[in-house]
């Protein structure tokens, strides 16, 4: 998505695998400042707009809107 005088903003997409650093971190400490939209469960339920206080779960995938490319989320923070 790109406007005049904008950045531009890509969606991410980030699983939470069961060895990752982020399992039982908040969304807060995990992802910082980027603004999380979703998170899709294992079980299939999808928490929209989650509390910055949610823990993530091995399994997790997290939906998030950035500004070019997200490299410290992928790195685990």
């Amino acid at each position: 998505v790109e406007s005049a005088g904008a950045s531009s903003l890509r969606l991410e997409e980030l699983r939470i695998d069961a060895g990752s650093p982020n399992v039982g971190r908040t969304i807060a400490d995990a992802m910082g400042a980027t603004p999380v939209l979703a998170i899709r469960h294992p079980g299939g339920q999808i928490t929209a707009n989650p509390a910055a206080d949610l823990a993530l779960k091995a399994g997790d995938l997290v939906l998030m809107i950035g500004e070019a490319d997200l490299p410290s989320v992928r790195r685990g923070g």
